[in-house]
C-alpha cells in the first residue's frame, strides 16, 4: 500500500530532477561555447560513422552552430572564458569536474535525441531504395544499396547519376489552332536550355569544354543522335503527331561543330522509321547525314540506308529470357550504331499506352531479331501480354537492347526532348501539361545515365497521369546500365542517388546580379572575377552576357550596367 509520506518523497524528488534540468537549461542555453563544442563534438561523432549523415539537417544545424562561434566569439570568449579559470592561482577542481559533468550530460541529451532523428532519417532512405535494392546489377558480388553503383564488367565506365532539367516557357508558342507544333519553337530559347544543360551536367565554365567532357572526340570519329520518329511514315509527312523538332537537334550539331566534329561525321538516324523532310529542312547544318532502314523511301537531302547486321556477327547479344516461352532470340544493331564511335540518345517525353517510352525504349527500332520481327518482339515485355512470360523486373528486351555493346559502350549523353509532350500517347499529337501550368512542358533533361534520365521524366510523367509500366527501368538498374528510383514528391523532387538539379529560366533574374542579392555592385564585379579565377563558383549567374562562357566579358558587362 503506498503512504502519503512515499507519495510525498516522490514528489520531493521529480521536484528536485525538475529544478536540476531547469539549472542545466539556463545553464546551455547561457553558455555559447558549451553549446557549440557539444556541437562539434556530435557533428564529428555522428559524420565519421556516415559521412553521407552531413546532409541531414540536424548534422547541418549542428556544423553552423559551432562555425558561427569560432568565427564570430571564440577569438573573445578565449581570452577570458578558457585562460581565467584554469589559471593555476584560480584552479578550482570542483568548478571543474561541475563543468566536465555539465558538458557530459548535455552531450548525452543531444546525442540521443539526434540519434532517434538520425535513424528516422535513415530509415526513410532504406525505404526509398527498398524497390532498388532487391535488383543489384550481375556480377556485383552485393547485394546492399551500394550495389547500385555497380556496372557489368564489361561496361566501359560507371556512368554519373546525374540530371538535369532546364525549364523556359518561352521555347515554344503554340496556341494549339493555328499550324504545326513544330513551327512555334525558339531556336535562340533552345540553344540558351542546351548550353546551360551541358555546363550544369558537367560543371564546365564554357560550353565548349563541357561539350569535350561529354564526348572525347579525336578526329576521323563518327557521332551518331539517336532520334524517335516512331509517327513518320512518309517524307512528306506534315502533321501534329509527336515528333522529334529539329532547333534541339540543331543546338547539339552546334556543341559538337564547336569541338571539332564535321557535318559529315555527324550522323542522325531513326533506322526503323523515316526521317521527312520537313525535319531536314529544319536543320541548319546541310553536311549532316540522315540514315534509315526503311530502303523503299528517300527523303531529300544527305539520306543514306543502314541495314542491320547479320545474326551470325560478333556485334550481336542475346535476350537475357530464357525460361520464357519464346526461344532465346538474338539482337541485331543496324549497321549505323555498329560504324558509329559516340552516341547521343534523344528520347522524347512522352508515354507509349501503357508504358514509358523514353531512353531505352528510344533503341526499339535500333535492332532487329534473328527469330523474330519488331512486333512479335512485344510479347517479350508488355505486361498484360507478356506472353513470354518473363520476368520483366530482370529481364526485359528493352533493356537488353540497351546492353548491346554498340549502344551500352557508346553512348555518352541523353538529352530527353521536353519541349512538347504527351504523358498518354505516343501516336498522337502533343498535350498541354497540367503540372506545367496546361501549357507545354518547354523542358530539356539532360544525364549521361539513361536509367537516371528515364527515372526522372517518369516521374514527371507519372505525377502528370498517375502510373505508367516501368518495368523496363528495373530490369536496367538490374543489368547495371544506371539508378533507378522515384523522387518523394513533385514539391520536392528529392532523389537518395539521383543528383537531380532543376534550373528554372523563367526565374526573374537581375543583369549583373552574380551574388543573388538583388543589386549591381562591385561585389558582383569581384564575385565574377573569384569564378573566373577558379576561387569560387557562382554558376551561371556569372555568364551576364548569356553567351555560355563566363570569361572578362562578362566583367565588362557588369562595369557597363554600373556606369
Amino acid at each position: 500500500m503506498v503512504t502519503k509520506g512515499l507519495v510525498w518523497k516522490m514528489q520531493d524528488y521529480i521536484d528536485r530532477c525538475k529544478k536540476v534540468v531547469h539549472k542545466l537549461i539556463k545553464k546551455v542555453e547561457g553558455n555559447l561555447f558549451l553549446i557549440s563544442l557539444i556541437s562539434l563534438l556530435w557533428f564529428l561523432f555522428r559524420t565519421a560513422r556516415k559521412p553521407s549523415r552531413i546532409a541531414y539537417p540536424c548534422q547541418q544545424a549542428a556544423l553552423a552552430q559551432f562555425s558561427s562561434y569560432f568565427l564570430s566569439f571564440f577569438p573573445l570568449a578565449c581570452l577570458r572564458r578558457l585562460s581565467h579559470p584554469f589559471k593555476k592561482e584560480h584552479l578550482n577542481r570542483y568548478a571543474v569536474a561541475r563543468f566536465l559533468g555539465l558538458l557530459l550530460l548535455s552531450f548525452l541529451v543531444v546525442s540521443t535525441g539526434s540519434m532517434i532523428y538520425d535513424q528516422m532519417n535513415d530509415y526513410k532512405d532504406d525505404q526509398k531504395l527498398g524497390e532498388h535494392v532487391k535488383h543489384p546489377p550481375h556480377g556485383a558480388g552485393s547485394t546492399g544499396s551500394s550495389s547500385l553503383f555497380y556496372m557489368t564488367a564489361d561496361a566501359a565506365q560507371v556512368p554519373e547519376h546525374k540530371v538535369v532539367s532546364v525549364y523556359d516557357p518561352d521555347a515554344t508558342n503554340w496556341d494549339y489552332t493555328h499550324g504545326y507544333h513544330w513551327e512555334y519553337v525558339n531556336q535562340e530559347v533552345v540553344n540558351s536550355m542546351v548550353a546551360k544543360g551541358v555546363l550544369a551536367l558537367t560543371g564546365e565554365t564554357n560550353t565548349v569544354d563541357a561539350w569535350k567532357a561529354l564526348i572525347p572526340y579525336q578526329p576521323g570519329e563518327n557521332v551518331a543522335l539517336k532520334l524517335n520518329f516512331n509517327n513518320s511514315w512518309d517524307c512528306n509527312e506534315t502533321d501534329n503527331d509527336i515528333d522529334p523538332i529539329p532547333e534541339t537537334v540543331n543546338a547539339i550539331i552546334d556543341g559538337l561543330a564547336s569541338i571539332g566534329v564535321p557535318e559529315d561525321n555527324i550522323w542522325i538516324f531513326d533506322a526503323s522509321r523515316i526521317i521527312p523532310d520537313r525535319f531536314i529542312d529544319g536543320i541548319d547544318h546541310s553536311g549532316v547525314r540522315f540514315y534509315s532502314a526503311i530502303s523503299w523511301h528517300t527523303c531529300k537531302g544527305n539520306y543514306h540506308h543502314t541495314s542491320y547486321v547479320d545474326a551470325n556477327s560478333p556485334e550481336t547479344s542475346r535476350l537475357t529470357c530464357t525460361q520464357g516461352n519464346l526461344p532465346q532470340d538474338v539482337i541485331r544493331p543496324a549497321q549505323v550504331l555498329v560504324d558509329a564511335d559516340h552516341l547521343i540518345n534523344i528520347p522524347i517525353l512522352k508515354s507509349h499506352g501503357p508504358y514509358v517510352t523514353l531512353a531505352l525504349k528510344n533503341h526499339y527500332g535500333s535492332v532487329e531479331y534473328a527469330l523474330n520481327d519488331r512486333g512479335s518482339m512485344h510479347a517479350y515485355f508488355e505486361a498484360g501480354g507478356n506472353s513470354a512470360n518473363c520476368p520483366l523486373e530482370t529481364s526485359h528486351v528493352l533493356a537488353d537492347i540497351s546492353n548491346n555493346p554498340n549502344i551500352r559502350d557508346k553512348t555518352r549523353l541523353i538529352i530527353g526532348d521536353g519541349l512538347y509532350g504527351n504523358a498518354y500517347e505516343n501516336w498522337k499529337g502533343t498535350r498541354r501539361w497540367r503540372i506545367f501550368d496546361d501549357d507545354d512542358p518547354n523542358i530539356l533533361f539532360f544525364s549521361t545515365d539513361p536509367i537516371a534520365a528515364s527515372s526522372v521524366m517518369t516521374d514527371y510523367i507519372m505525377e502528370e497521369r498517375g502510373w505508367q509500366d516501368h518495368y523496363m527501368l528495373h530490369a536496367g538498374a538490374h543489368l547495371g546500365l544506371g539508378i533507378h528510383e522515384h523522387w518523394d514528391s513533385f514539391q520536392n523532387k528529392e532523389y537518395t542517388a539521383i543528383d537531380y538539379v532543376e534550373i528554372d529560366l523563367n526565374d526573374e533574374i537581375i543583369a549583373g546580379d552574380v551574388t543573388g542579392d538583388g543589386l549591381v555592385d562591385m561585389q558582383d564585379v569581384r564575385a565574377c572575377v573569384s569564378h573566373i579565377l577558379g576561387m569560387r563558383d557562382w554558376g551561371m549567374a556569372a555568364d551576364v552576357n548569356g553567351d555560355g562562357a563566363v570569361d572578362v566579358l562578362d566583367v565588362q558587362r557588369i562595369i557597363d550596367i554600373l556606369s
